[in-house]
């Protein structure tokens, strides 16, 4: 009878298998390195540009941020040119009526009355000044309390020179006026 020896093909045939498994398994490892090699690319890939677009709009924001402090600046100056704008209209307005009063004062004033002192507080008008007679200054209180832009006179301090006032003498006094119009 023959003899086969079956031994060395079977082992062959194990190394065919293992060699085989092995090819197998360095394929699948080297698959297996190339998709994470490839995942790692493209999650890094995924990051950079969220790190870009991150940037992108913080460099957005900042300019917003920059706007927003401009505009702020700009209604700011623009609440304050407005406040100007009144306060100019406030003085254009008065302006023609302080001098409408002023220069009634000064037409009230006759020959024989001095002004010295003229203070405006509010709408009260403080005068200080001197009047040759006593006669001088009630015609003065008279036109005061007769005019269009004055009312209720009060006269507050008269003091005279001497006892015997003689005709270049005069006395000073202090007077209150309201005014009517502003």
């Amino acid at each position: 009878m023959l003899r086969v020896n079956l031994l060395p093909w079977r082992q062959q045939l194990r190394q065919q298998r293992v060699q085989k498994w092995r090819v197998i398994l360095m394929i699948a490892l080297g698959l297996l390195l190339l998709i994470s090699v490839i995942g790692h690319v493209w999650l890094f890939r995924l990051i950079a540009h969220q790190q870009s677009r991150n940037q992108w709009l913080e460099r957005a924001n900042q300019d917003s941020e920059l706007q927003i402090q401009q505009q702020k600046r700009v209604m700011s100056a623009n609440q304050q040119l407005a406040a100007k704008i009144v306060e100019l209209q406030s003085v254009k307005k008065h302006h023609a009526e302080e001098f409408f009063v002023f220069s009634e004062l000064a037409s009230l004033a006759n020959k024989d009355i001095l002004l010295r002192k003229c203070v405006l507080r509010g709408s009260v008008f403080n005068v200080d000044g001197k009047a040759k007679s006593n006669q001088a200054l009630t015609r003065f209180l008279q036109a005061l309390d007769d005019s269009v832009w004055f009312h209720e006179p009060r006269l507050s301090v008269i003091k005279q020179l001497a006892a015997n006032t003689d005709a270049g003498d005069s006395g000073d006094f202090s007077l209150t006026v309201k005014i009517g119009k502003l």
